[in-house]
């Protein structure tokens, strides 16, 4: 289990999926306001405190935080689900 408290979310977390996310839809010549991209770092930041917190195996968490971002994209962004994994690679 990784420790990970509040503030890191609010410090770490969102503005790295924040990044990542508007980074990777750049490379894929796809722009959507920023307040999507905001929506999707902000849901996906506690959920990333949840999953941590989880006890799994090394590395499982990183799998189903990646499944979590491509899923909200498809769910708020409304594009196909191999875009978003096009991202991750």
């Amino acid at each position: 289990m990784h420790e990970i408290s509040w503030w890191v979310i609010l410090l770490y977390s969102i503005p790295e999926c924040i990044l990542v996310i508007w980074i990777g839809l750049q490379l894929i010549d796809y722009r959507p306001p920023f307040s999507r991209i905001l929506l999707i770092a902000t849901i996906y930041g506690p959920f990333a405190y949840v999953v941590r917190r989880l006890p799994l195996l090394y590395g499982l968490h990183t799998l189903i935080l990646m499944a979590a971002v491509v899923f909200l994209l498809y769910l708020i962004l409304r594009i196909s689900i191999i875009r978003p994994q096009l991202l991750l690679l």
